[in-house]
């Protein structure tokens, strides 16, 4: 009779720890037996530490891709192969990071008032191969979560598990071609590795070409059993073109500047001036300090970055000069963000819990929009053109009791503040008052207090029930405050109730599965504009829904991930309180139900001696029926992506096929006027638009995997 013991539930590991400690465990060792508060670090209901290394023969190609991975999350991108992609996730359009917290080994990467939209976050300057994991906080509760984090936060961890010299090269559709050369000393830790990545492709369709440069290098030493020290370096460089999106009545007459078939005119283009650059520069230290019931953590980062972004969303109806938009945003940016986590005993003899964390920010630098001419892509006119300095500096401090072996209750209160200095260049030289120089600088501040909390009942060793309420904030836009003002913020009051489940028989088996339900309130709600090409301010807004997830493994050959999740997400008429749950307007582009599937599985077998191994791989996402204003919908759809890779010796050949049976599919829809004629009378009827989502494509990769430790080790021996 099999003998089935309980896995623990993840909690957060130490934030000391390397992604390679974190997940060090292997499949093969004995499960853990269950017991109470294994880790100092207090989770809330539906925290995920995702290993990639199982689900990399899904076809992913980007960092930001492994986002898919979380449960109930989609990604959507309308404006390019370098764009930050659009988030849908519990009940939220969270935008390219607005309502969704990014960090890259501990630095957060939203970029608040981005001209191309305020906390905007691009993790395409991490090469996908270095993210070992991730770590996926959902909802506001925990107690290190700061600004932008309404919807959740979710963290990269970098390293490399095989270590050895990694040359790559890959062919696919659309001149589609990418190498990659990755060094990762043998013996030495997972956190040391030096990357670069360059990447080159046509692009589907008309104007949606793209070229991007990456390096990445990463030094790990432990000093000694208590002190580890670690240093990380980004440079990425990237330029790519945007076809827009597209009226549906002008495709489905046939009259745009393509061949006139139905894929043609799908994949076509209004404006070749669209498309944008991205330029970053990053360095990041970490030192971690471990005793006997103590832990300290301090990471620091400096940086350069550059946005350059050029969209038009209504052609000419604006003005008869054109309606490009050109978003520009340069910062240098330096920070510091650290914790303290110590265990003390009571209650009983009990392990109790504290945990106290600090975070200073500061982004310096421009962000301006500029309206271009469509005759000669001269700027005839600026929305906005400002020299922003915005400090960030915030905290919290965190308790967790334990008072039994079935219950425990987390307390946490955070505190933000956000200082701006703005200098906005489009004043007049001249007013009612007489002749003015054409500037005027303000200053504001704003503090927000975020209480969190989360109670856990034990009701079985295999069965637990998690329940959290929290308050999280978004910070205001600088370009939108004027002098002296209390900055205002978004508030997110949510609550939610979780069932956790954790089963595993020694060596053959383990599920993990999860049952959520969730509210949450927003008081500032931002929805997209696409006359001003950005997110405005739509008032109150409320999200309910469920979602649910689980994971199988069998032994260290199979491995399944499943997710579910409905929302309910509506607009509140003003002055609505949090507990007004729902209303008689759908929140725009929010879906109702999103679904995800990945299958991968490994398999080592002998032919004449030589041991080859054979990975394959199957991803499904399907979204549900997304509302738009004036009571349209936009449609449902599901693709498929699959993948396989074989592995002899130093040898690695792989192939990937995305949208497998050649979905016709839009990666975003919208409903509004525009007109695209020049010579026309503009109509302010509205009519649905679309960006075309990219069609079948395939890939080849053939990998050659130089002085690894054991040439022989095969695809299943990576994974944890």
């Amino acid at each position: 009779m099999p003998c089935v013991v309980v896995r623990a539930q993840p909690d957060a590991p130490p934030a000391s720890d390397s992604a390679s400690d974190s997940e060090s465990a292997s499949d093969s060792d004995p499960p853990p037996v269950f017991h109470a508060r294994a880790v100092a670090s207090p989770a809330p209901p539906l925290v995920t530490d995702l290993p990639l290394a199982p689900f990399r023969i899904v076809p992913r190609r980007t960092a930001e891709s492994f986002l898919t991975l979380v449960p109930g999350l989609f990604l959507l991108n309308h404006a390019g192969a370098y764009h930050a992609s659009t988030v849908l996730l519990r009940g939220f359009d969270a935008g390219e990071g607005r309502d969704l917290a990014v960090l890259v080994h501990g630095v957060p990467i939203n970029e608040p008032s981005n001209a191309h939209g305020h906390g905007y976050a691009d993790t395409h300057f991490v090469i996908p191969e270095l993210v070992e994991s991730l770590r996926v906080t959902e909802g506001p509760f925990a107690p290190e979560q700061s600004d932008f984090a309404l919807a959740g936060s979710v963290e990269h961890r970098l390293g490399v598990r095989a270590r050895g010299l990694r040359v790559q090269g890959e062919l696919g559709s659309f001149d589609t071609r990418r190498l990659l050369l990755s060094w990762a000393p043998v013996g030495a830790e997972r956190g040391t590795f030096a990357a670069v990545d360059l990447r080159d492709a046509r692009g589907f369709g008309r104007h949606r070409a793209s070229t991007s440069l990456a390096l990445n290098a990463g030094y790990e030493h432990v000093v000694s059993s208590d002190v580890r020290i670690a240093l990380l370096g980004f440079a990425h460089f990237a330029d790519f073109d945007s076809a827009g999106v597209l009226r549906a009545d002008d495709v489905a007459a046939r009259t745009l500047p393509c061949a006139p078939s139905d894929r043609a005119q799908r994949l076509c283009a209004y404006d070749d001036a669209q498309g944008g650059t991205s330029s970053r520069a990053m360095l990041v230290a970490t030192l971690s300090w471990t005793r006997p019931g103590t832990r300290l953590e301090q990471t620091i980062w400096g940086g350069w970055r550059r946005l350059r972004m050029r969209e038009n969303f209504t052609g000419f109806l604006l003005d008869p000069r054109g309606d490009l938009v050109d978003q520009q945003y340069e910062t240098g940016q330096a920070g510091l963000r650290g914790s303290y986590r110590a265990t003390t005993r009571a209650l009983d003899d009990r392990p109790q819990h504290l945990e106290l964390g600090w975070i200073a920010r500061h982004d310096a630098g421009t962000t301006r929009a500029l309206r271009l001419r469509a005759s000669d892509g001269a700027p005839y006119r600026a929305d906005f053109d400002d020299a922003i300095a915005i400090t960030h500096v915030g905290a919290h401090v965190a308790a967790e009791l334990d008072f039994a072996d079935w219950i425990a209750l987390r307390a946490a209160l955070r505190a933000d503040g956000f200082a701006y200095t703005t200098t906005d260049h489009t004043e007049p030289e001249r007013d009612r008052e007489g002749e003015r120089l054409p500037f005027r600088t303000t200053d504001a501040l704003g503090i927000s207090l975020q209480p969190r909390g989360t109670l856990r009942v034990r009701f079985a060793p295999w069965l637990e029930w998690q329940s959290s309420a929290g308050v999280g904030a978004r910070s205001s836009d600088a370009v939108a405050l004027s002098d002296g003002e209390r900055a205002p913020f978004a508030r997110a009051i949510a609550i939610e109730s979780a069932l956790a489940l954790g089963l595993a028989e020694q060596g053959a088996w383990a599920l993990d599965a999860r049952l959520a339900a969730f509210h949450t309130h927003v008081d500032r709600e931002l929805v997209f504009d696409p006359e001003r090409a950005r997110n405005v301010d739509a008032g109150a807004s409320s999200r309910l829904g469920a979602l649910a997830s689980a994971r199988l493994r069998v032994a260290r050959w199979l491995d399944v991930l499943a997710s579910g999740a409905w929302t309910e997400a509506f607009l509140l008429a003003e002055r609505a309180e949090w507990q007004d749950f729902t209303s008689d307007e759908r929140l725009p582009y929010v879906p109702r139900w999103t679904l995800r599937l990945d299958v991968a599985t490994h398999h080592a077998i002998t032919i004449a001696g030589e041991t080859i191994t054979i990975g394959g791989g199957l991803g499904i996402g399907a979204l549900g029926e997304r509302p738009l204003p004036l009571g349209r919908v936009a449609p449902a759809f599901a693709l498929v992506d699959v993948g396989i890779v074989v592995r002899w010796r130093i040898v690695e050949v792989g192939a990937q096929i995305t949208n497998l049976f050649d979905a016709g599919w839009d990666q975003n829809v919208f409903f509004y006027p525009s007109s695209f004629d020049a010579g026309a009378t503009p109509s302010r009827l509205p009519e649905l638009h679309a960006a075309a989502g990219a069609p079948r494509a395939a890939l080849i990769t053939l990998a050659l995997l130089i002085d690894e430790s054991d040439p022989l080790r095969g695809i299943a021996e990576e994974i944890p």
